[in-house]
């Protein structure tokens, strides 16, 4: 955890957490209009490993860590011993950003084409991000949801992204005549019963009045528009805990998600298996590491080879969807990555090792960003004594959307 110097001047202070798909991670900090995002306390619990743990009972133990989270927040934040942080002005609100597989996302470019000029209204685009919501839904219900029903379905988010008429973007198509229209979505959704356990973990602990719940997804695509070139071509990858989701940016606009079943955990419990569960997911991760450094070999051959076999399922997968992807669009060469810090280095080296020349033309190589610690210092955000970037990233983006709906 990490404590930073209480300042009366300015800000509004806040509860936030990160519920990731391995931990939980709380902050009190403090938001301002004018200023970057200041964390004042923080703490994160790893959740246990759900190899054995059946799904109901791995959302147990998750509503479990959120509430020893919120707590601690309350103990050692609020009322701590620590000098700095007695005056403490205790928040009023709580903002959460939640990761697969509590939470699931999807985007989607919507066309309407008619052979007359319509008007387009905010009813017609409601009418059409509902009819997403309903098929997103019913094809993707959120963990735990072995019946589906829509239901059981809480819309966490509805975005409109982007919007063109008869080819040409606007920020504003209301009111419009077009013939056509093109519409770049974004829609979030989340098992109703876990928001609403959520909600009334933090209402009982923490006593807040206004609860916000946000997904990942929408979380980087707002972060990358703030940290880098908001019309730069890009794709933005983010590796989970069993699953590795590519989205795919062009101009600024979204204009394809995709995803494939191999994550962190996937790689690390792959290596286990081939070395008879001998290797623990330390030893696990440094041989991946390892592997993907052609400078340094210091596996035993047998190692080496599984490592390699195991890194090499990632790379493969990742290689499909571009080559799919480069059929119908252009691939850029940016890659932004978010993933835990003791993998992203290797992941960073196998993305710059797949063959682009076999995909397009121009083989110039991947240019590989990952938000990390360092990278986020470097943009002059201090994050204080703890690293824990997915945290900061999820300060940074809910200062910068506060207020705004």
């Amino acid at each position: 955890m990490f404590f930073k110097s209480f300042k009366k001047e300015y800000g509004e202070n806040v509860f936030v957490f990160y519920i990731g798909s391995e931990s939980v991670s709380g902050a009190i900090a403090r938001f301002s209009s004018s200023k970057n995002p200041e964390p004042i306390f923080s703490v994160r619990k790893s959740l246990p490993n759900s190899k054995k743990t059946n799904e109901k009972d791995y959302s147990r133990l998750l509503y479990r860590l959120i509430s020893d989270v919120s707590r601690e927040l309350i103990d050692r934040g609020i009322a701590g011993s620590d000098i700095s942080l007695r005056r403490l002005k205790r928040p009023k609100k709580a903002y959460c950003i939640l990761s697969d597989p509590w939470c699931n996302s999807t985007t989607k470019i919507i066309t309407e084409k008619k052979s007359k000029p319509f008007t387009v209204t905010s009813s017609f685009l409601r009418s059409l991000l509902h009819n997403q919501e309903l098929s997103f839904g019913e094809k993707n219900m959120p963990f735990l949801k072995s019946t589906p029903d829509i239901k059981d379905v809480e819309i966490v988010e509805r975005k409109i992204i982007s919007t063109e008429l008869n080819g040409y973007r606007t920020e504003n198509p209301y009111e419009k005549k077009a013939s056509e229209l093109k519409m770049a979505t974004m829609v979030s959704i989340m098992s109703r019963d876990m928001a609403s356990e959520i909600r009334d973990i933090m209402t009982s602990i923490l006593h807040v009045e206004h609860i916000e719940l946000h997904s990942f997804l929408f979380m980087s695509y707002t972060n990358m528009r703030l940290l880098f070139n908001a019309d730069v071509d890009y794709i933005f990858i983010t590796v989970g805990k069993d699953r590795t989701e590519q989205v795919f940016v062009r101009g600024g606009s979204v204009i394809n998600v995709t995803s494939f079943s191999v994550g962190r955990n996937t790689l690390i419990t792959d290596i286990q298996k081939q070395t008879g569960g001998k290797i623990d997911p330390v030893v696990a991760v440094l041989m991946l590491a390892e592997e993907s450094d052609a400078n340094e070999h210091h596996l035993e051959r047998t190692f080496k080879g599984i490592a390699s076999q195991s890194a090499g399922k990632w790379q493969n997968s990742f290689k499909t969807i571009l080559q799919d992807f480069s059929k119908r669009h252009f691939l850029p060469r940016q890659v932004f990555l978010v993933a835990e810090q003791d993998i992203a280095s290797s992941l960073k080296s196998l993305i710059k090792k797949v063959p682009v020349s076999e995909l397009i033309l121009k083989s110039t190589p991947f240019n590989v960003t990952v938000l990390d610690d360092a990278l986020l210092r470097s943009k002059g955000f201090d994050m204080g004594e703890k690293n824990d970037h997915f945290l900061f990233l999820s300060l940074i983006f809910l200062n910068s959307i506060r207020g705004k709906g």
